[in-house]
């Protein structure tokens, strides 16, 4: 909830320095105080992201430091943290390929077609 409400204040942020930044392109005479309150504004809204990503990360880290792995799908098959992520993947007799299987060409030049790829039209 309460990157929700940091959110809202760099939106806030972002609307108000481009209402003032359009009044100060608009008038003749910009006036300092204007001026003031645009650099706090930007101030304020970068500040607010630094809390909010802060925030993230550490509630990523307690995450990660708790033991629960994330983000295993691109990890190689023989990993462990990839076959800590998977309990009941053998059981289900899930079992991955063997290493290298993947990266072996169809038996036939044309896959699994007795037909070679022709040009329609």
């Amino acid at each position: 909830a309460s990157r929700l409400i940091g959110v809202e204040k760099i939106v806030g942020d972002i609307a108000q320095v481009s209402i003032q930044g359009m009044f100060l392109t608009s008038d003749k005479f910009a006036h300092g105080f204007v001026i003031f309150s645009v650099i706090v504004g930007i101030l304020h809204c970068v500040l607010s992201f630094i809390t909010v990503m802060h925030d993230c990360v550490q509630d990523e880290r307690a995450v990660q430091s708790v033991g629960l792995v994330q983000g295993t799908a691109l990890q190689p098959a023989g990993s462990a943290q990839a076959k800590a992520a998977q309990p009941g993947a053998a059981a289900a007799g899930f079992a991955p390929p063997p290493p290298g299987s993947l990266l072996k060409g169809p038996s036939h030049p044309y896959g699994s077609c007795s037909v070679p790829p022709r040009r329609i039209g």
